[in-house]
């Protein structure tokens, strides 16, 4: 799981430097806990590493590639939370299906979600669709991993 955790980090400021649109490379975090996938759901927290705005944008994405289809990945979000350096709540506001405005973000510390079982969408294909459950889970990182 270690080895996992690097490639994403080290893909998270890949992105940011190689999209020119970012000022800033965003490093983030991530742990992933299987462990309620009897539940159907995975709990995922984000540990961002030097913000500067005070305004984030926290997004999922909308397709995936080789499905070609808009999933919108936000969709399965649930309990979406984030939490200062005090470990008090932050401000979130759902400003499009796949994307949170968090406020005063400069001082986070974590972000915290569950994805949701989604196998049972029928409005995409089931390649793109989470599968979370007590015997298997089966997932492109899409649908795990904000962003």
């Amino acid at each position: 799981m270690l080895k996992v955790y690097r490639w994403l980090v080290i893909t998270s400021i890949l992105g940011c430097c190689l999209n020119p649109g970012y000022a800033v490379a965003q490093r983030l975090i991530y742990r992933v806990d299987l462990s309620h996938a009897g539940d159907r759901y995975i709990a995922v927290s984000i540990q961002p590493i030097d913000i500067r705005p005070d305004t984030m944008i926290f997004q999922f994405p909308v397709w995936t590639p080789g499905i070609y289809s808009e999933v919108h990945y936000g969709r399965f979000i649930r309990d979406l939370e984030a939490f200062d350096t005090n470990g008090r709540s932050l401000s979130i506001k759902q400003v499009q299906p796949d994307r949170w405005k968090i406020a005063g973000a400069s001082t986070i510390r974590e972000i915290r979600y569950r994805v949701e079982d989604s196998r049972n969408d029928a409005s995409s294909p089931m390649i793109g669709l989470a599968k979370i459950d007590g015997d298997a889970i089966f997932t492109n990182t899409e649908a795990i991993f904000g962003y």
